[in-house]
């Protein structure tokens, strides 16, 4: 997709961009941190134009931050989905 077609995205769109986005940032994090240069390097690992990260990032990193936590928090609950809550322990 490219920039000139942000107009006709929805907010599933935005959300698997922002998704694809996020994940191919997470291998540079440990190495440049969270940075708005890095989320623009990543979104051209993504396949994307670099623009594109204003575009689903309008809040830039506050947003990229958001997104990263709901990334986090569906992958922790499909993980814990697959798992028997009688079989975790608890103290």
């Amino acid at each position: 997709m490219k920039n000139g077609d942000i107009k006709c995205m929805n907010k599933n769109d935005v959300t698997d961009i922002r998704d694809r986005i996020i994940l191919a940032a997470l291998p540079q994090v440990a190495f440049d941190g969270w940075s708005w240069a890095m989320v623009e390097g990543a979104a051209e690992d993504a396949g994307y134009e670099s623009s594109m990260s204003k575009a689903v990032f309008p809040d830039r990193m506050n947003d990229v931050v958001d997104g990263f936590a709901v990334v986090a928090v569906r992958d922790m609950l499909e993980a814990l989905a697959q798992r028997s809550i009688e079989d975790l322990r608890f103290r």
